[in-house]
């Protein structure tokens, strides 16, 4: 099913105009991941900043918290006050967005430390930092899903079991390796930062400490229900040590 719907996605999007070419359309683990890009006539020059395509990200998986119908209204409909359109779609909560985003850095960035990504290191993974802190900003009622967050780290140790096992064998190990170096090892993480918030945010600029310091303790907060495995008591003992250096209740 996965499949066929790979393949009218690409045909579909064809019709609309864009180019769809075959050797860029990326499936992995039986199409539960599909990457395309979609080429388009631009009207205006490049920007190096911007990529000159449109990739499209698909991931296939239950959701773990009850779904939102949202409407969608691009930014630039915002800046021009255009009325708001009838378009809209199923979307995850704020908090399930939240735990993805804080697994997603957590593990993407630890299978590139173990030598186990497949493309080069995505160093705008640095975003879900940036994400994370509007989310909490914006929610005075957050309510973290602590009970969830370890059936969508299960979810993920055995998705990608075949690329990544040492994820699968020890989670809890593999994230404490970049949370440490969020506190020890930061100098690269805030470089990324820094490129990213200049060259694509609009609005408010964010100092990457504080998009550092919230990060570090939702994070902490989620991985507080995970049973750590003999391999990561001695990352979760120090990470409690670097964690009240900062003057987080850890």
């Amino acid at each position: 099913m996965l499949s066929q719907y790979k393949k009218r996605l690409a045909r579909d999007l064809a019709q609309l105009g864009f180019h769809v070419p075959a050797d860029q359309i990326v499936a992995r683990d039986e199409n539960s991941y599909v990457s395309l890009n979609l080429h388009y006539e631009s009207r205006f020059p490049p920007v190096a900043s911007l990529r000159t395509e449109i990739k499209v990200e698909l991931n296939a998986r239950p959701p773990v918290l009850p779904t939102l119908l949202l409407p969608i209204r691009s930014m630039l409909s915002t800046l021009t006050r255009e009325s708001a359109s009838d378009v809209s779609i199923e979307c995850i909560g704020v908090e399930e967005t939240l735990a993805e985003k804080v697994l997603s850095f957590l593990r993407r960035t630890a299978e590139a430390r173990a030598g186990r990504n497949r493309a080069e290191y995505d160093d705008r993974l640095v975003r879900h930092l940036y994400d994370i802190r509007a989310i909490a900003r914006g929610r005075d009622d957050l309510q973290l899903p602590h009970e969830h967050y370890a059936a969508m780290v299960a979810g993920d140790a055995a998705q990608y079991r075949n690329q990544y096992p040492e994820f699968e064998q020890d989670p809890m190990g593999q994230m404490r390796v970049v949370m440490d170096a969020l506190h020890s090892d930061h100098e690269a993480f805030e470089r990324d930062y820094l490129q990213f918030v200049d060259e694509l945010v609009f609005g408010e600029s964010v100092p990457f400490a504080e998009a550092r310091s919230v990060f570090i303790e939702l994070a902490e907060r989620l991985m507080s229900g995970l049973t750590p495995s003999p391999k990561s008591e001695a990352a979760l003992q120090r990470m409690a040590d670097n964690a009240r250096e900062i003057g987080l209740d850890y």
